[in-house]
């Protein structure tokens, strides 16, 4: 709930990693990123905030593991004794964060080459300065 409101905002999970890439093993974590419908978490504290909530309370199939607090924050969670389950926050990775913005901490060179690999004009130009 949204305090002092009385409302709950609409959660959304979206995988990424190897799971979203069809590259993943029976052994391999999910890795989930969770927003909000309504609004973005931004900040590190914040994002922080919102995971210590979820360790509180994280249901009766998921066992916490642990809290990394680093630039990105994430939460380790055991799902059925099996399945680790890393949850994060934060921008957007589907693409509609903006191309300059460092979402999950990735240097310029690196995001320049991520952007290389999934557009051709970019593939091209990155070509050139190497």
């Amino acid at each position: 709930r949204v305090e002092p409101f009385d409302w709950t905002p609409d959660v959304r999970l979206e995988t990424f990693g190897s799971t979203r890439q069809g590259t993943a093993l029976e052994s391999s974590d999910l890795d989930v990123r969770m927003t909000f419908e309504q609004f973005e978490v931004h900040g590190q504290q914040r994002q922080l905030k919102y995971l210590k909530g979820i360790v509180a309370s994280p249901g009766e199939r998921f066992k916490v593991v642990q809290l990394i607090e680093a630039r990105l924050p994430v939460l380790r969670l055991c799902f059925d004794g099996r399945l680790y389950v890393d949850l994060s926050m934060g921008g957007a990775l589907d693409g509609s964060a903006g191309r300059d913005e460092d979402v999950l901490g990735i240097d310029q060179p690196l995001t320049a080459l991520v952007d290389a690999a999934v557009d051709v004009d970019a593939a091209r130009r990155f070509v050139r300065l190497v």
